[in-house]
């Protein structure tokens, strides 16, 4: 008298106690799918079969990865950590104090804000992937250019963040330095709008 809760028979029919076969069962050879990639005079060979389920075993994980391998290298998809090594592949070193979401968004844009870059339209580009906040560029016009010499090549960064943004005045700065030309001279108004 016994119930299908106390059973020693599994669900699928075979004796939890012993392993199938030992019985007098008939046992479907488990094989690996490897066997697939080799020549059809291997495909019966049941030690082989078995053999290379070692190897499934063991390479079964590094197949995900690779099969999973686009999503790793789109910004939008990736870890914060493999983000950080894309940026530094587009020549982006990003501070800690830049969120996530700027950070997809800058390497997002690299290509198309290198081909304007050098330019305030360019600049601008860079200085809103990274902050989120499009900054007014402003350059001196040529009247102003030829009464005064030291105007030229110069330009103003006027950038008003929401009161409660991580973006502090000297990251912005460095996102100057290091994106305008070498022998440009940029000022930064930094402003915090009030809430």
């Amino acid at each position: 008298m016994t119930s299908e809760a106390t059973s020693p028979a599994s669900r699928n029919g075979h004796n939890a106690i012993f392993p199938p076969g030992l019985l007098g069962e008939a046992v479907t050879p488990v094989r690996s799918r490897l066997v697939e990639y080799l020549p059809g005079v291997f495909h019966r060979n049941e030690f082989l079969g078995r053999f290379l389920l070692i190897f499934e075993e063991v390479l079964g994980p590094l197949d995900r990865q690779i099969a999973n391998l686009p999503a790793f290298f789109d910004p939008d998809t990736t870890t914060p950590e493999v983000l950080d090594w894309l940026a530094r592949w587009a020549g982006i070193v990003f501070d800690d104090r830049v969120p996530v979401a700027q950070r997809r968004q800058a390497v997002n844009n690299a290509v198309s804000i290198y081909r304007r870059r050098g330019t305030a339209r360019g600049l601008a580009d860079f200085i809103e992937s990274v902050t989120g906040v499009r900054p007014e560029i402003v350059e001196p016009t040529l009247a102003e250019v030829s009464r005064d010499a030291a105007l030229t090549f110069t330009f103003t960064v006027q950038l008003r963040v929401p009161a409660d943004s991580p973006i502090e005045e000297d990251l912005v700065q460095r996102v100057i330095d290091i994106e305008k030309p070498a022998f440009a001279a940029g000022t930064l108004v930094f402003e915090r709008s009030e809430a």
